[in-house]
């Protein structure tokens, strides 16, 4: 009998390779992605599906790992070797075929907030050697066809994409909203950490100041693509947002401000229009939790008045705002307030024309709403109710100058 001595790293190998092979539909599972091999589904060389158990156990497999109000995408992943394909398909074909066959049979299932993606690698590996034989490792190492869950990263987590958070304020006297005529409304919203930004642009801050005529006030929020991978990098599996006081006055923000309403990117709603009540006026600066939810933004509890912690904020956030009160200015509208820097009134001010806004009929379109209704209004109203300070105009001239000037050189080149 002969003895083999193989290292212990050789063995590892040996057994890992067996149990990838042999375990029957055994997921494999790198950082927070799901993949399964299914190669079983088909005979050598051919790419009709012969056995599907392979594929719904990893279909079954990936539904129980997903939320209800999800969007996924599932990746089918094909490559094949260079050893001459049967039946005259050329190198690559049947890698794509197999691939393509199963984005077939997965889609005539129906599959709710199920995508497939097709990757085929084509023919990978070392080139065709006819005495190492078809079984050479280098040739079956590179015959697979693998189905990965996209979703469960960060990253890939596509029901979490363009969710909206309603903020609103529509109460009136006489109604059973809680009724505020006053402007110690503003505050912001985070996830995790990272500030939810308002749908269309233009900041992050959530402003309910109605003082001019008590009236409704609506925010809408949205989480952008490019934030999910952030807010979930700390908390993978849940959210917790948490909301802070930014009106920077003796009294801070009053009580009990926020009905919310979620949808998710489909439109459906994910909390139905809610009171989270704080019940506790907050400074400028501190803080409390507000809500958990899912990592698809689904409701897991909410904060009520009888449980709320305000937090204070740590001296940096008090310094470093205080540094930034001098470059940013806090304006407001009848009905929105957002931050507007010297350099975004800037823009505003350019348009300016014997006194007047004015942006050319052509470009309309180009600009917000909220900048495009200033239209053919007079620019001393617009520092009038917006409160723009000399100091301020003074900036917004310098920066609209140079602005000019740097587009009248480009123009001459």
């Amino acid at each position: 009998m002969r003895k083999i001595i193989i290292t212990e790293n050789q063995f590892k190998t040996v057994i890992d390779k067996f149990i990838n092979e042999a375990t029957y539909g055994s997921p494999k599972e790198e950082r927070d992605e799901i993949e399964y091999n299914v190669n079983k589904s088909f005979s050598s060389g051919q790419y009709k599906i012969k056995d599907s158990n392979e594929i719904d156990s990893a279909i079954l497999d990936f539904q129980k790992r997903m939320s209800p109000n999800g969007s996924y995408v599932i990746e089918i992943i094909s490559s094949e070797s260079k050893v001459p394909n049967r039946g005259g398909l050329k190198p690559g074909e049947l890698s794509l075929k197999r691939a393509e066959e199963i984005k077939r049979y997965i889609d005539s299932k129906g599959l709710n907030n199920i995508q497939t993606k097709v990757t085929s690698l084509g023919a990978q590996g070392p080139e065709w050697e006819p005495s190492k034989g078809a079984f050479f490792q280098g040739y079956t190492d590179n015959q697979y066809v693998r189905l990965k869950l996209l979703g469960s990263s960060p990253k890939d987590n596509p029901c979490l994409v363009d969710l909206q958070i309603i903020v609103d304020y529509k109460g009136s006297q006489g109604v059973t909203y809680p009724y505020h005529q006053c402007d110690e409304a503003l505050f912001k919203m985070f996830a995790n950490g990272v500030p939810v930004k308002l749908d269309g642009g233009g900041g992050d801050f959530i402003n309910l100041n109605n003082q001019s005529d008590g009236g409704p006030r609506i925010v809408n929020l949205k989480i952008s693509g490019d934030d999910v991978s952030q807010i979930l990098k700390t908390q993978k599996d849940k959210i917790n947002f948490t909301l802070q006081c930014f009106t920077d006055t003796e009294g801070g923000c009053h009580s009990d401000p926020l009905h919310v309403t979620i949808k998710n990117n489909q439109g459906k709603i994910l909390l139905n229009p809610t009171f989270i009540t704080i019940g506790k006026r907050m400074k400028f600066g501190q803080w409390l939790n507000l809500m958990v939810t899912d990592s698809c933004g689904v409701p897991i509890s909410y904060n009520k008045a009888s449980n709320a912690e305000i937090q204070n904020p740590d001296e940096k956030f008090l310094t470093d705002y205080r540094k930034s009160k001098e470059k940013i200015k806090l304006v407001s509208s009848d009905k929105e307030g957002e931050y507007y820097t010297s350099e975004s009134l800037s823009q505003i001010y350019s348009l300016v024309d014997n006194g007047i806004v004015r942006i050319p009929k052509d470009s309309i379109q180009k600009y917000e709403q909220r900048i495009s209704s200033l239209n053919n209004k007079p620019w001393s109203s617009i520092v009038d109710s917006w409160t723009i300070s000399d100091k301020q105009m003074k900036e917004i001239e310098n920066i609209t100058k140079n602005l000019k000037s740097n587009q009248n050189m480009i123009a001459t080149k």
